[in-house]
């Protein structure tokens, strides 16, 4: 008789599962997580990383640990969770443009205060358009 494991792909965005997984053939938890991969319904792309834990989502299961030893108390309503592992993807989004959060920010809010000032009249300092510092300050003026 085949024995299998109920897991659960949780996203930020979306839970997969539950669905059962075999363990057959698998000594190790690094040969189930390559099974992991292969079930459709916990729509994992084949390329990322993933990391298996215990069914309270924090405790993180070893890749040298045995899949036997999670069959007990394992049920659909209590699933081992599997997680994409991140690469740092948003590190590299803000090395990559070379722009902290803030300036980000700060950019977005300036592009505000010019469509404002196509709309409104009020003082402001720079010959390139208002910034949100001169919206704020024409506000704190009129109140």
């Amino acid at each position: 008789m085949s024995q299998k494991l109920w897991v659960q792909h949780n996203t930020a965005a979306k839970i997969f599962g539950p669905t059962r997984v075999s363990i057959d053939g698998c000594e190790y938890v690094d040969d189930f997580l390559k099974e992991i991969k292969k079930e459709s319904q916990l729509a994992i792309p084949s390329k990322t990383p993933i990391t298996l834990y215990q069914p309270d989502g924090t405790t993180e299961i070893k890749v040298g640990a045995s899949p036997a030893d999670y069959l007990e108390g394992n049920t659909d309503e209590n699933p081992l969770i599997v997680k994409t592992t991140a690469v740092g993807k948003s590190s590299r989004l803000v090395t990559t443009r070379k722009m902290s959060v803030e300036a980000s920010c700060r950019k977005y809010l300036d592009a505000i205060a010019k469509r404002l000032a196509e709309f409104y009249e009020f003082n402001y300092r720079f010959k390139s358009g208002a910034t949100i510092g001169d919206v704020l300050e024409a506000k704190e003026t009129t109140s």
